[in-house]
């Protein structure tokens, strides 16, 4: 954590990933994407990052917490951006909260060369030990050194998700891409255990 952060708060990530409905339009997208920005003005809120993919929404929260999550998630801000905006476009979403041990990811210096941001998240079921996905994490930094990574074990909802790990690359990551598919072939956990999804980051309006 760095000296500009107060030890009297923690660092946290809350990460959505939203399915879009497949009729959505372009000035729909435009909207998500104002109303996600418009979540830097949250309590609790240090930066927000959006990924946009044909199927997916990314929404990357940075947190300076002085309390319990529920600072920022039974916010007014927050339930108005997950309730009456998001809803109405997607089929489906995922959400999780984890402690961030070190710098957020907006604070790295290359972090304006990020093109890219892909989640993957352990669900609460996968039949693995907490030290073999903290040993995963760590080979996951090694494996991708010009990647920015945020991780950690959720602080909130284990058996829905236990862990989750955000990458922001420098090149355009999607599902189906092969530097993603063979991040998760490496993992040893069982496919059917992670929940993921990788989009383009976007940029708010100047």
């Amino acid at each position: 954590m760095t000296d500009s952060i107060s030890q009297f708060k923690s660092a946290a990530m809350h990460v959505i990933v939203a399915e879009l409905r497949e009729d959505i339009s372009g000035v729909d997208l435009e909207f998500l994407r104002t109303s996600a920005y418009a979540l830097t003005e949250a309590p609790a809120v240090h930066n927000v990052s959006v990924g946009l993919s044909d199927t997916h929404f990314i929404v990357s929260i940075e947190l300076l917490l002085s309390g319990p999550i529920e600072e920022f998630s039974d916010s007014s801000n927050h339930m108005e951006f997950v309730v009456h905006s998001l809803g109405k476009y997607i089929t489906g979403m995922w959400s999780v909260d984890f402690q961030c041990a070190g710098e957020f990811p907006t604070a790295d210096v290359s972090f304006p060369q990020a093109k890219s941001v892909a989640a993957i998240a352990v669900k609460g079921d996968a039949r693995v030990f907490e030290w073999q996905i903290t040993e995963w994490f760590q080979e996951l930094e090694i494996a991708l050194p010009n990647s920015i990574i945020a991780s950690g074990h959720t602080i909130e909802e284990r058996d829905l998700h236990r862990a989750c790990a955000l990458m922001f690359s420098p090149i355009e990551t999607t599902e189906s891409s092969q530097t993603l598919s063979e991040i998760v072939a490496t993992l040893g956990i069982p496919i059917a255990s992670l929940e993921i999804a990788a989009a383009s980051l976007s940029q708010p309006a100047s």
